[in-house]
């Protein structure tokens, strides 16, 4: 009997000694440290395990973690703030807990522009953009490496119903090489925007801006797309525009703008479109336009400008379309405008001027013929905006 209970005793010993050293479940995660930006992102952890579940937490509201499988997703938001902040994820099992550290950088750079476009959402609720997301996930945001810094290159909010003064934060989005604000209800004057040097097009077009034009905007030499028609800019054409050597296109139509076109801006020799119609200029069309052979359209209609139409205009090679019409423009066509092969096209934009005034007996025989059912029908031709081309072409 007492061999039996000792067999008995000596098999539960060694079945014990056996159970205890039967090894632990293991848990390995890789990588074990995890590094951010100020963006934010998504970043993916391998985990190896022997045990049949784990579980996996965040102690930070601005990390978020989500288990498939073998596979942990992390996401961590933008950070709003110049200063870098740390999180720890968290995995365990019964037998072990493992620790990934986790850190984010701040940036101040990145937070004024950050400040900046919040400003921007609150004139709009139809921005799109989702608080806690990074910047450049929201639509109409480009984010870009510049100097180390991730900065706002790009911000197109045409057509988002924006409504009130742009804000003057606008200044801190200097790496912008692209702003849109058109098609909106902006209204007010224009902040100082002298510090985005880096602009290539600008368009503040249809809108209900007010005040005079900015000039501060010739800081940005490489500016090349100009749009700041249909507002209610008032004043006179900004001499200082002539330090834009590089604009393709410069439209601004349909203002309250006065006096006479800069003399000056002789220098604009690479304009491809320039709009000064719908406004009350004076003075004379400067005969330094039939030096801009790269010109395609000459819109100075519905103006107060007075003389004869300088010689040269019409030989522009380039120049496929022109209006000219009510103006007070008197004296002869000159000769290469009526032999240029558009005339046809562009006759009923150059010879309908205001009431009172006519372009001289000079005009082509088919013109001094035309019936008055004709020059009525020209008197009731309404002002339009003109299409602009796309401006990527000017850009990149």
């Amino acid at each position: 009997m007492n061999k039996i209970l000792y067999f008995l005793l000596a098999l539960l010993i060694t079945f014990s000694s056996c159970k205890s050293n039967d090894p632990a479940d293991t848990l390995e995660v890789n990588p074990k440290s995890l590094s951010f930006d100020f963006l934010g992102g998504v970043s993916i952890l391998d985990v190896i395990t022997t045990a049949s579940s784990y579980t996996c937490t965040s102690n930070k509201d601005w990390c978020t973690v989500v288990i498939s499988g073998n596979k942990i997703t992390v996401t961590v938001s933008g950070n709003p703030t110049d200063a870098s902040r740390s999180a720890i994820v968290q995995l365990k099992i019964p037998e072990k807990t493992l620790n990934v550290n986790l850190t984010q950088t701040g940036s101040a750079a990145i937070l004024r522009d950050s400040i900046a476009l919040t400003k921007f959402k609150l004139l709009s609720a139809t921005t799109g953009w989702t608080a806690g997301t990074p910047m450049n996930t929201w639509a109409g945001v480009k984010v870009e490496l510049v100097g180390g810094e991730r900065r706002v290159t790009e911000l197109d909010l045409h057509g988002k119903s924006l409504a009130g003064a742009v804000p003057v934060e606008i200044k801190d989005l200097t790496e912008l090489t692209y702003l849109d604000l058109s098609d909106n209800a902006l209204t007010g004057n224009l902040p100082p925007m002298g510090t985005l040097t880096k602009l290539i097009v600008l368009d503040l077009s249809i809108n209900k801006l007010t005040g005079s034009l900015p000039a501060d905007i010739t800081s940005s030499t490489s500016l090349a797309y100009l749009s700041m028609g249909q507002n209610k800019f008032t004043g006179a054409l900004p001499a200082q525009y002539s330090s834009l050597t590089a604009l393709s296109v410069l439209d601004l139509g349909i203002n309250n703008l006065t006096d006479a076109i800069p003399t000056s801006w002789s220098a604009l020799t690479k304009l491809r479109y320039f709009y000064l119609y719908g406004n009350t200029l004076s003075g004379s069309i400067p005969s330094y336009i039939s030096t801009f052979s790269k010109l395609i359209n000459l819109s100075l209609e519905y103006n107060n400008l007075t003389g004869s139409i300088p010689t040269g205009i019409g030989g522009i090679a380039t120049l496929t379309d022109l209006t000219l019409s009510k103006n007070r423009l008197t004296g002869a066509i000159p000769a290469d405008l009526s032999a240029n092969a558009n005339w046809n096209t562009w006759k009923t934009d150059v010879l309908n001027q205001q009431t009172g005034y006519v372009l001289s007996q000079s005009a082509p025989s088919q013109v001094k013929g035309m019936s008055s059912a004709k020059v009525q029908q020209m008197n009731s031709i309404q002002l339009k905006a003109h299409v602009l081309p796309a401006k990527n072409q000017f850009y990149k």
